[in-house]
């Protein structure tokens, strides 16, 4: 645009010429600089205060959202969850939905009050299998490699992952399908780079792989985990967590900072001959762990289960001389069940062994793990009143045990005499979780309060009506609508059923500003695009995952969700109830 055409326009004009100006640009050919016209003419025209001032920022902020705001809670720890796939069992059914859902989203907006702009706003963008609001792209690490690559242990190698985490095995054609072609992407998501090796045959009939690297490591919810129709699956001392889903079968696994899936058309026994060949088709034997890697989670496995308020005397106290941590990690999965896991490697006589520990609140008895080479002949070792099983898997030795809330077990390169010097090292634990409160998550931080209608638990929290569409698909019936209160959020949400099918609507309402904009949302899509619908001047995302819809808003410091077993249409039907 000409400079003499340019100085013409007025603000609003200006801002929609800078963003026709924008949407002209691609990713490929972004340039910064030739905007700077448009920012100086934008300055010249209404120019930003001079200064930054953020007591004030704050206090228009909350002056204008005062209602939203019952008073000042530190924000929570972020967590990242995956959405529940079918009717959790034995719950107070919509308070354990709108919980996990309130820690599997980590989200954010984008806050501008400081600085004299009047604006609450966020990003979106979705690609194959993903969906996220964000507040700003994630910068791309200039030694991050994009391929092209024909497997995926050619893109993690050539991005510094050395530790096995994709299949080196592959399903002959027959069965659930043919002949397999294998697509590899490297993405930058948010704080993460995302590792896909997607494989199909000409009908699309396959499987997924994906590896998730996170710049830390995060706290993580594993699918699948105390889910008594799930099974966990160990291989070389790594839990898998093998699910099924409606049409297709799930795989889960964490490894330090990164976590692994494989989703598609698989049998269970197809599912463990993919794992299996994780370790062993990794070239086998020993596999070094990453030194770039190493997990700075407490100081030892006793220390994070005093993070996690768990008694520290479950975990071993001695450990066969040459080995040292080399991986930490801790998730949660279904009915507060909480699992802790470490690996202890002695590099100088590759060897390894690992120590998986699983804390129950529901008294309920645990579901056992399967081992990939479970050997015969186990031998009962007595200590403290507990029996520990040691057997032989031909290449080490796993010990089992459960005891009340508590199930666990050993498994790795280690001698009878090393096995049982480790058992004989753990205290006499406490059947109950200790009293003592300390920082950070714990079931106990949810509040939960119940409703008949999803209206009554909008008004309880002087929440516009107009939050709760009118319209509600005729097949569905509602079975509760919880408020569940958070220390960075309250969440509200409507559960409805059709036989097993969920369909649910819920609301969250961010604490303050800056646990709105802490974060990032992350939906599972499938591979159909995202449709933008406007309404009352919010937009609204609709995307597919199969035969489900999903539907995701922001506006301010609330943000929506729609999802279950709808069409587009009883979607925007939905939508445009809302007030």
């Amino acid at each position: 645009m000409p400079d003499s055409e340019r100085e013409k326009l007025e603000r609003d004009e200006l801002i929609e010429a800078l963003s026709d100006r924008l949407d002209g640009m691609g990713e490929e050919d972004f340039d910064l600089s030739a905007l700077d016209e448009y920012f100086s003419a934008l300055d010249d025209e209404a120019p930003l205060a001079s200064e930054f001032d953020a007591v004030s920022g704050e206090k228009a902020f909350r002056e204008k959202y005062k209602e939203l705001f019952e008073g000042d809670r530190a924000a929570g720890p972020a967590l990242q969850v995956l959405p529940a796939k079918r009717r959790p069992r034995g719950w107070r059914l919509a308070g354990r939905i709108a919980a996990v859902a309130a820690a599997a989203c980590l989200c954010l907006a984008l806050v501008c009050q400081g600085m004299g702009i009047d604006m609450l706003g966020f990003l979106a963008h979705w690609g194959r299998g993903e969906f996220t609001f964000e507040t700003s792209d994630q910068p791309r690490p200039d030694n991050l490699r994009y391929g092209p690559f024909d497997t995926l242990a050619e893109a993690l190698s050539a991005n510094g992952t050395t530790v096995p985490m994709d299949p080196t095995w592959v399903p002959e054609p027959g069965g659930y399908f043919g002949a397999l072609k294998t697509e590899v992407t490297v993405s930058r998501e948010a704080q993460s780079d995302l590792f896909t090796a997607d494989c199909r045959d000409e009908e699309g009939r396959g499987y997924t792989v994906e590896v998730r690297r996170y710049d830390s490591i995060p706290a993580t919810r594993v699918d699948g985990l105390g889910d008594p129709e799930a099974i966990q699956y160990v291989v070389d001392g790594r839990s898998y967590f093998i699910l099924q889903l409606k049409d297709e079968l799930s795989v889960r696994w964490i490894h330090g900072s990164m976590e692994g899936s494989i989703i598609g058309d698989l049998d269970v026994e197809t599912a463990q001959a993919l794992v299996r060949s994780i370790t062993e088709g990794s070239g086998g034997g020993y596999h070094a762990p990453d030194p770039d890697r190493t997990p700075p989670m407490g100081n030892d496995l006793r220390s994070l289960l005093e993070v996690m308020d768990l008694d520290p005397n479950l975990a071993p106290t001695w450990l066969p001389e040459g080995f040292t941590k080399s991986e930490l990690n801790s998730g949660n999965g279904w009915q507060n069940v909480e699992m802790i896991h470490a690996v202890y490697d002695d590099a100088a006589h590759e060897k390894r062994f690992s120590v998986h520990l699983e804390w129950w609140e529901d008294p309920a008895e645990p579901v056992a793990p399967v081992f990939a080479r479970e050997g015969g002949g186990a031998e009962e070792y007595e200590h403290n009143g507990v029996t520990f099983r040691i057997l032989d898997d031909g290449d080490g030795l796993i010990v089992t045990w459960t005891a009340g809330r508590v199930s666990g077990y050993i498994s790795g390169d280690l001698t009878e005499e090393e096995a049982r010097h480790i058992i004989d090292s753990i205290p006499q634990w406490s059947p109950d979780r200790p009293q003592s409160e300390k920082p950070g998550y714990r079931p106990s931080d949810i509040v939960e309060n119940h409703y008949d209608s999803m209206s009554d638990a909008l008004a309880a929290y002087d929440l516009p009506a107009s939050l709760a569409p009118d319209f509600i698909p005729g097949r569905f019936v509602l079975e509760e609508v919880t408020a569940t209160e958070m220390s960075a959020w309250t969440d509200i949400t409507a559960a409805y059923f059709e036989g097993e099918e969920l369909f649910r609507i819920s609301v969250k309402v961010f604490a303050d500003e800056e646990t709105a904009g802490s974060g990032t949302t992350i939906i599972i899509k499938d591979d159909e695009p995202v449709e933008e619908y406007q309404h009352n001047g919010v937009t609204f995302y609709i995307m597919t995952n199969n035969d489900r819809r999903s539907v995701a808003w922001k506006s301010g410091v609330m943000e929506g969700m729609i999802s279950g077993p709808i069409t587009t249409e009883e979607a925007k039907q939905i939508i445009d109830s809302m007030g």
